[in-house]
């Protein structure tokens, strides 16, 4: 999944940029164990909602939840910092019923 975080000025270095994004993916799992699935897909950005229809996003969604359960835990694999403007996150995610590895990426955008 792509997502975008809006013109954070306090972000100063990657080490604060990574954190940042390591936050926004725990609300993700949030919402999802909440079944809040809209809102996951209103977080992403404007790329990746081009690319995938809000009904399909909420149906591969709910199809996860029913195949993976809930999510439990997740421990960071990998992180890179792009420059200072993207962030690539690499979990294992235990979910109820699997262990997979997921991968999030986040974006700057300065309120563009």
């Amino acid at each position: 999944l792509f997502f975008t975080w809006l013109g954070r000025e306090n972000i100063k270095n990657d080490s604060a940029i990574r954190e940042v994004a390591k936050e926004e993916v725990d609300k993700l799992f949030s919402l999802y164990n909440k079944g809040e699935y809209a809102e996951i897909y209103d977080l992403s950005c404007d790329s990746f909602k081009n690319a995938t229809a809000r009904k399909d996003f909420l149906t591969v969604m709910g199809t996860k939840m029913k195949i993976l359960g809930e999510f439990k835990g997740r421990k960071l694999q990998y992180s890179n910092v792009i420059n200072s403007k993207s962030v690539e996150l690499y979990y294992r995610v235990d979910y109820i019923n699997y262990s997979l590895i997921e991968e999030f990426n986040y974006i700057k955008n300065d309120g563009q």
